[in-house]
């Protein structure tokens, strides 16, 4: 048979016994520049020819290996929500790798490996040989010090993104094997063989996608190195020449027959007897395959997965550049610690998913979204969405729970949710919850009722309210429970629409795209665009008394390279004082009308304090309920992904809706995921308000007895008060048609938004009685019409009351 070598033509026999003696020379080159002094003869020359060999030369990849490993996202408790890589490794010591896999490794790559010192002057000889009588390229040449370094060279530079040095690193020429002869050298002069070959057992490619000796025991055999046996050991080993070829998933035959060379090596060098490898090469091959996840796609909390993901790759803590902070995520080896609660992020997807089925069939291509937030600390407790993460048929990779930078839509019209705002300006100014105004079903706010911000008139505004039922006379305790959409319109023009709007920014609103608030009129009516957790902080704002704390989900990074663990630090709470606490307290009580009998959330209770407020937008398109106990906020959204089909005559979930409001859909994902959420959380009361914000400054009634009808109307209308006239006219001194008495009379105590009442003269004078008292039917204090409890003593307010003149409510 004519075997390749005698087919090499003479030129080329003659060129590789020229590379032989070359290669051999430069070997002893090589060696002697490592063990003779840099005097005189060889030494001499070698040194001149590569350099002074110190460890200290080495370039910093060498000196502290950079190993890329796996990142892990962990929950509060320590659960694993995700795991991300370029290369799956998680690094261990070589106590860790069983010993049978040490010498498997150290058979089939480098047999001389704690003999030579670096490189292997016989390896070479011997590869070369080979190489010129059968004519291909040298194999086995490499120490394992020389592998290491090479697969150490393209690490570093794949990770700062230097392919063109990443791929000189394994380039067939001259000048890099010398440089990698020289690396190697100087590396052994530094460390241990064994911390050589612990550093290339955590380096070394397994295919696969597993890289490390970890990850390809756990992903082969799901099992840890160091329980590893002598046919899984020799597998192993025997893929590192050539993961393709011997992968055992793809090619289980190759791979068994390159398992029983390893086995043979380790026989004929002693590791092992030949009867332990003739029985180990009997052997199947035992794969007991494990996935090992990547990226938030399989996650048990994918969206708060992603949060957390765009959270680092966004911040300057994490790196200089997006590509930096991508490598640390990918290739550092973080251990992500976040504010998940496992418990909490349960009954939020529970809650999702069984309202509004993740099934496109069954929910009218509707979406579902929840935030719960810690008021106290702004800790994002669960994230979730009831559509799964991914771009298939009902997926999605919008994270709808969040804003734009942490990968979600440009966000949502809030609805009537917005009210929250203009109530705590409100009361910021002084203006009392005993506010009555008139709220037919339709009204024009006029152009330039207001001003925005930079005083500029606003435009003519035309609002409805959701049907004619809530058409009437309301104060501001009933249009708050019923979300009385021309009270609130009204209620802004007094407020001013700038102050609102501040409001909103110190409670951390803003649009989802990060741009500032739009200054519309509509602003009281939600007709923003933002996002559930942005709304969720603003409602915990009100449950812990008006100080607002910035979302967060990262409560610590560490990052382990080989056995040193640093810490990264991560951005601390971010929390300061956006209301008063009395102003934010007065705005919980309307709030708990919301869902007491008879308010737009009616039926949503918790079973324990609990406020909240509907949102619905103008054309169904969006829904909102976000609510709050002292001790957990959420806000849920529901619509449509596309933003522009409304939720008109809908069936989800065999359910028919005309209308999608509020309290249809998100009020229910509301309390289901609440009432599950605050289990095992102490069951705290709000704080009551102030009396003094409530109700308002008291009011003395006037004396206006003898004035004409339209006169003393005129008067306690100005102070606030309803009046009423008494169709009955009564006996009196005073002239027909004056007013004879009020009730209550005359220096009585009175809040804006009370009733009084007018009694008129028929100019005929009483026959008086012994036994008749002078104020027999006034009261001197009339019953409260507000539903909050008043507190005795007030609380300072954050800024002076504003005196305000309300419009006149109807006659009669």
């Amino acid at each position: 048979m004519t075997t390749r070598s005698e087919r090499l033509r003479p030129g080329q026999v003659a060129g590789r016994i020229v590379t032989l003696i070359f290669l051999t020379l430069l070997t002893g080159v090589l060696v002697a520049a490592l063990a003779l002094p840099a005097v005189g003869g060889i030494g001499l020359t070698a040194r001149n020819m590569i350099g002074n060999i110190s460890f200290s030369d080495l370039p910093p990849e060498l000196q502290e290996p950079p190993l890329a490993q796996r990142s892990v996202i962990l929950a509060a408790d320590g659960t694993e929500l995700a795991t991300f890589y370029y290369e799956n490794r998680q690094s261990v010591p070589l106590s860790q790798v069983a010993p049978v896999m040490r010498e498997a490794i150290v058979a089939i790559e480098d047999s001389r490996f704690y003999e030579h010192h670096g490189i292997d002057p016989q390896g070479i000889l011997r590869a070369l040989v080979k190489d010129t009588s059968v004519g291909g390229a040298a194999q086995g040449a490499s120490t394992i010090t020389q592998q290491y370094v090479r697969q150490a060279l393209v690490e570093i530079n794949a990770q700062n993104d230097n392919t063109a040095a990443a791929r000189a690193a394994t380039a067939k020429t001259l000048s890099r094997k010398l440089t990698e002869a020289r690396y190697a050298l100087a590396l052994e002069q530094r460390l241990s063989k064994d911390q050589i070959l612990e550093d290339y057992l955590n380096t070394v490619y397994f295919g696969s996608g597993a890289y490390g000796i970890a990850a390809a025991a756990q992903h082969y055999f799901s099992e840890d190195p160091s329980q590893l046996t002598l046919p899984q050991a020799a597998l192993l080993a025997g893929v590192v020449n050539n993961p393709s070829s011997f992968d055992p998933i793809l090619n289980p035959h190759d791979a068994m027959s390159r398992r029983n060379v390893v086995l043979q090596r380790m026989a004929d060098l002693h590791y092992i007897s030949q009867s332990e490898a003739d029985a180990a090469k009997q052997a199947p091959l035992g794969l007991k395959v494990s996935a090992i996840p990547n990226g938030c796609a399989t996650s048990r909390a994918p969206f708060f997965c992603q949060y957390v993901v765009d959270e680092i790759l966004d911040n300057p803590v994490f790196g200089p550049t997006r590509t930096a902070r991508t490598n640390l995520l990918l290739r550092g080896g973080l251990t992500i610690s976040t504010t998940l609660d496992m418990r909490m992020q349960a009954a939020a997807q529970n809650a999702v998913n069984s309202v509004i089925p993740p099934d496109p069939t069954r929910n009218a291509g509707l979406a579902a979204a929840i935030d719960m937030v810690d008021p106290k600390t702004g800790a994002i407790k669960a994230m979730a969405v009831d559509r799964s993460f991914g771009a298939g048929f009902g997926q999605t990779e919008v994270n709808l729970a969040a804003d734009l930078a942490h990968g979600g839509s440009s966000g949502r019209h809030a609805g009537s949710t917005f009210k929250i705002f203009v109530l705590a300006s409100a009361l910021q100014q002084g203006i009392p919850t005993g506010l009555t105004l008139v709220s037919p079903n339709r009204i024009t706010i006029k152009k330039g009722a207001m001003t925005d911000c930079n005083g500029a008139p606003t435009s003519e505004w035309k609002v409805a309210n959701a049907g004619d039922s809530e058409a009437g006379t309301f104060n501001m305790v009933q249009a708050t429970a019923l979300s009385v959409n021309t009270y609130f319109a009204q209620l802004e023009t007094l407020t001013g629409l700038c102050k609102p709007i501040q409001v909103a920014e110190a409670m951390g609103v803003r649009q989802a795209t990060g741009a500032p608030l739009d200054q519309v009129p509509s602003f009281v009516l939600g007709a923003e665009d933002v996002d559930p957790l942005t709304m969720a902080a603003a409602f915990a704002t009100l449950a812990n008394q008006g100080m607002y704390c910035k979302p967060f989900a990262i409560t610590a990074v560490t990052r382990k390279i080989g056995e040193t663990t640093s810490i990264i630090k991560v951005p601390q709470a971010e929390c300061h004082q956006a209301l008063d606490p009395s102003i934010a307290n007065g705005v919980t009580a309307l709030l708990r009308n919301v869902l007491a009998p008879g308010g737009t959330g009616a039926g949503l209770g918790i079973g324990r304090p609990a406020a909240g407020k509907t949102g619905t937008d103008d054309e169904y398109r969006n829904a909102w309920f976000s609510g709050y106990t002292p001790n957990l906020a959420a806000s849920v959204w529901v619509g449509n992904p596309d933003s522009t089909t409304p939720m008109r005559a809908i069936t989800v979930n065999g359910h028919y809706y005309r209308e999608v409001f509020g309290a249809t859909l998100p009020g229910p994902i509301w309390q289901k995921a609440m009432t599950e959420a605050v289990k095992g959380l102490p069951v705290q009361d709000f704080p009551p308000p102030p009396d003094s914000v409530m109700r308002g400054e008291p009011v003395t009634v006037p004396d206006v007895t003898g004035k004409d009808l339209q006169t003393a109307i005129n008067t306690l209308q100005s102070l606030g008060l309803v009046v009423t006239v008494d169709p009955t006219q009564v006996n009196s001194t005073e002239p027909a048609g004056t007013v004879a008495s009020t009730d209550p009379p005359a220096g009585s105590t009175l809040y804006v938004g009370n009733t009084i009442v007018i009694h008129v003269s028929n100019g005929i004078s009483p026959s008086p009685t012994p036994s008749e008292s002078p104020s027999a039917s006034s009261s001197s204090s009339p019953p409260q019409t507000e539903s909050p409890s008043p507190s005795p003593s007030p609380s300072p307010s954050s800024e002076p009351p504003i005196k305000i003149k309300p419009p006149k409510p109807p006659h009669g």
